[in-house]
């Protein structure tokens, strides 16, 4: 029905999306870093709408990505949203640690998936450089 075009539209725009701005191999975080470049939100306020986008990015990381499924990588994407919030907003007190980080992740399917050594390095690439972060004329840091 209705959801299932909505669905199939979405991962049409994210595909087209993705192969103007992500170039192959990155990590998740740069993936996600060059894919904002383009489409500089995610429309997190939006309910379903978010959630399709997020699974189309989380599919389209996972058909380029040996070794990922879609559903680690969409709880990996809503991890780094939540992560990059909690570590780079000044009201959040107190800041994640990078252990909590690591064990939290742990806890899901992507403990059951990956080890703990991807989630250290993304909470590090996050932990130094915000997902959004700008450098002058647009540039990332």
């Amino acid at each position: 029905g209705d959801r299932r075009a909505a669905a199939a539209a979405t991962a049409a725009v994210v595909e087209a999306l993705w192969d103007l701005a992500v170039p192959a191999g990155p990590g998740l975080d740069e993936a996600l870093r060059a894919f904002l470049d383009i489409l500089p939100f995610l429309p997190l306020a939006s309910g379903r709408g978010a959630n399709r986008v997020i699974r189309a990015v989380a599919k389209r990381y996972a058909d380029d990505a040996d070794g990922w499924s879609p559903d680690v990588v969409y709880v990996l994407i809503y991890a780094l949203i939540m992560l990059q919030t909690d570590l780079h907003n000044p009201r959040v007190r107190p800041k994640i640690s990078e252990a909590d980080f690591v064990q939290s992740l742990q806890r899901t399917i992507v403990g059951a998936a990956r080890p703990a050594a991807p989630a250290r390095e993304l909470y590090r690439a996050i932990k130094a450089r915000p997902l959004g972060a700008r450098g002058p004329r647009g540039t990332r840091r």
